[in-house]
């Protein structure tokens, strides 16, 4: 009887730990039996593979740092300056020769220098609100190269390292406005060849300012007296934050302004205009003057900050990974990259070098209010004559509200980039 050819086919799968390096030979047997009439026949063929799987864990922390980011956009300038000058502003050095005959053969000649600047100088500075912040970030790269299929897999980590921070500062300015007449002339004139003193040489500068006004200026507060013990007080509001509180992807911090509006009740100013008697050898009207008592409340208007930096990765626009064959593409730190026919990267077989470029993506979330609040100032027996103290002396501020001025999150750009180099 004749035999039967037959052919059998068979998957196998290897489940292999991802975390460490593998490298062991796989072998395969295949044994066939033929059974019938008479001692049965057997025979086996062996094959084998070899697998190989290379891990590596690959880690560094990189730290990134903006500077003068706008609090309010990425659409806003962080502050601007425009400095100009209106008016005359033209010279010569020399603009003119002459030469003339008095007497012939008598001759005068000469040269005039000139300089004339006449008119207003304008200088503005404004600055709109600032951040500066750093943030440090853990990253990993696990790489698990398997030789046996070529295949490379790239799977990228990543966390917000301890001390990452930021400071704010809020809108200050300032501007001036300069009246400028500055004027030089000098004539250089000879008779016959001989120079003559330079009798009319004129120069003069000078400056006269018109306009000065600053967010810091020294007459603020400005204060406007009211009857009855009131007095109504104007400031700029300067205002800073620092980040205090933070998470696992975030820091956070905030701040008040001091009350650019503010109105005042005196107590006992208003005491000594109903009741002249009520403090004898007491002037209210005098800051640095004995008082048996001072009481002040006031209520005021003044802004309120509050920052959320959060860390959101790595920008995957802009972050991208270059293979030692020259080749790249963009990476994206929160999804792992495959890579088939990974020999093909190794011109040199020495190992694939690869370079990592990151970007860092955070967003910045700015929550701007106007604040209301009341306080008091209070002191007993002020300025006590000879020993120039006070007795008792107690003052504060309670907020009592808030309305929302502007609420946004955005993106915060103007990080550093930075490189990290690994090999497979």
């Amino acid at each position: 009887m004749d035999g039967v050819r037959d052919s059998v086919a068979q998957d196998v799968q290897l489940f292999l730990p991802s975390d460490k390096t593998t490298s062991f030979d796989f072998g395969i047997t295949a044994v066939s039996d033929e059974n019938g009439n008479g001692d049965p026949d057997q025979t086996s063929v062996t094959a084998n593979k070899h697998i190989e799987l290379d891990f590596n864990h690959n880690a560094a922390t990189e730290n990134f740092a903006e500077a003068n980011q706008s609090i309010w956009s990425p659409d806003f300038p962080p502050g601007f300056d425009d400095n100009r000058f209106i008016g005359f502003n033209d010279g010569g050095d020399p603009d003119f020769d002459f030469v003339a005959s008095i007497v012939p053969p008598i001759f005068v000649s000469g040269d005039v220098d000139w300089h004339l600047k006449a008119g207003f100088q304008s200088t503005l500075h404004v600055d709109l609100g600032q951040i500066n912040s750093h943030i440090p970030i853990d990253i990993g790269i696990d790489t698990a190269y398997n030789k046996t299929t070529d295949t490379l897999l790239i799977t990228p980590s990543f966390t917000m390292a301890p001390g990452a921070g930021f400071t704010t500062t809020g809108p200050e300015g300032f501007y001036k406005l300069d009246f400028i007449f500055n004027l030089l002339f000098h004539p250089d004139i000879s008779i016959d060849g001989i120079d003559l003193p330079n009798l009319l040489d004129l120069e003069t500068n000078n400056t006269l300012n018109l306009i000065d006004l600053s967010s810091h200026s020294s007459d603020l507060p400005f204060t406007v007296p009211l009857p009855a013990g009131l007095s109504l007080s104007f400031d700029w509001p300067h205002i800073s934050t620092t980040s205090t509180t933070g998470g696992a992807d975030f820091i956070a911090g905030d701040g008040a302004s001091n009350n650019f509006l503010q109105l005042t009740l005196d107590v006992d100013q208003l005491a000594a205009q109903l009741f002249p008697l009520y403090a004898p050898f007491s002037n209210p009207d005098d800051a640095t003057g004995f008082e048996w008592l001072d009481l002040k409340l006031d209520g005021g208007l003044n802004f309120l900050q509050n920052f959320v930096m959060k860390e959101l990765g790595f920008d995957s626009s802009l972050t991208t990974i270059t293979f030692e064959n020259g080749t790249s593409q963009s990476f994206d730190f929160k999804t792992p990259l495959l890579i088939h026919n990974a020999s093909t990267l190794d011109p040199d077989h020495n190992g694939v070098d690869f370079n990592l470029h990151m970007a860092p993506d955070v967003s910045l979330h700015n929550e701007t209010d106007l604040g209301f609040n009341v306080g008091y100032d209070f002191s007993l027996l002020k300025n006590i004559p000879i020993i120039d103290d006070t007795l008792f002396h107690s003052s504060g501020t309670l907020p009592i509200g808030s309305i929302d001025v502007y609420d946004r999150t955005f993106a915060l750009g103007g990080f550093n980039t930075q490189d990290y180099h690994f090999v497979v």
